[in-house]
């Protein structure tokens, strides 16, 4: 299999729209309670029937492609994966440095092509971004509910650093990941 890891122009960002977003869950994380209210662990929790997250629908590909497009004029890199010509996944990595650090604001594989080492590739391409700008630290967020991209994170090496939820047995609060360089 040979993927191409590249900057993506302005011109192609339209073809983020494509991508198969969806998602199908068994389970769920809930966020732990410590002594002195919510601590940094989170449990997991079988779901059954799974919950299924279908991908963006028509109005959220329109407000995606111009937040990308304004993300785009600002600086913020975009890189893709593509197979055979074909996109099969990208990354956005803000322009900001905030501290020494900067945040990958999106990072979504194809669910075809998921599990073949895109993710971790298109995350280390934005590592090396960091790294040749001087950048100590490489931050994220993601939902409680979505478990596939928390295994992810944690399996390459990133480390929960906050977690917020309106109610701890909530499912829909975000959890923060942060990565030395």
């Amino acid at each position: 299999m040979n993927i191409e890891i590249r900057e993506l122009r302005f011109d192609e960002l339209a073809s983020l729209a494509e991508l198969d977003a969806s998602v199908s869950n068994d389970a769920v994380y809930d966020v732990v309670p410590g002594e002195s209210g919510i601590s940094l662990a989170l449990r997991k929790r079988s779901l059954d029937p799974p919950a299924d997250r279908p991908t963006w629908g028509a109005n959220e590909i329109v407000s995606r492609l111009e937040l990308w497009r304004r993300n785009y004029r600002q600086g913020c890199k975009f890189w893709g994966a593509f197979a055979e010509g074909r996109l099969v996944g990208f990354c956005l990595l803000s322009s900001e440095v905030v501290g020494n650090a900067l945040q990958v604001y999106s990072i979504f594989v194809d669910r075809a092509w998921r599990g073949k080492g895109i993710g971790s590739r298109l995350i280390a391409q934005a590592e090396d971004h960091c790294r040749s700008r001087g950048v100590g630290m490489v931050y994220l967020t993601t939902t409680l509910g979505n478990v596939k991209a928390i295994a992810f994170y944690r399996k390459i090496g990133y480390r929960i650093v906050g977690i917020h939820a309106r109610v701890c047995k909530e499912a829909d609060g975000q959890v923060a990941f942060c990565k030395e360089l």
